[in-house]
């Protein structure tokens, strides 16, 4: 089992963390800055990729005041920010962003009739 955190011991071991940032540079800076051996436990079980932001590292530590029983539709949104490690930093792009070429077009409306 993997070890679990707070996101305020997180947040606390990673105040002044400089992103982009690998697992190895997070676990550096939460040792700097004394982390509990439960936060070092759970960044060492994050994925070894490059995280641009807090949140992304957030996304991926297992945490203890999350509830075990959050439906899926709650862990969705997690999922998303979650980059996989077989994929570079920056590599994922979704369907709606890498089709886009310009506004969404808008329905044809037809004209009112004059009546007469």
């Amino acid at each position: 089992m993997h070890a679990r955190t707070t996101r305020e011991a997180l947040a606390a071991a990673l105040v002044d963390a400089d992103y982009p940032a690998t697992k190895d540079d997070l676990l550096a800076t939460a040792e700097r800055n004394g982390a509990d051996e439960q936060t070092s436990g759970a960044l060492r079980s994050i994925p070894p990729v490059e995280y641009r932001n807090f949140m992304e590292v957030l996304a991926s530590v297992p945490l203890l005041d999350e509830d075990p029983h959050l439906t899926e539709s709650l862990r969705a949104p997690r999922r998303r920010l979650h980059t996989r490690p077989a994929c570079p930093s920056g590599a994922r792009t979704s369907a709606r962003h890498s089709r886009s070429t310009g506004p969404e077009p808008q329905p044809v409306r037809a004209a009112p009739s004059s009546g007469r």
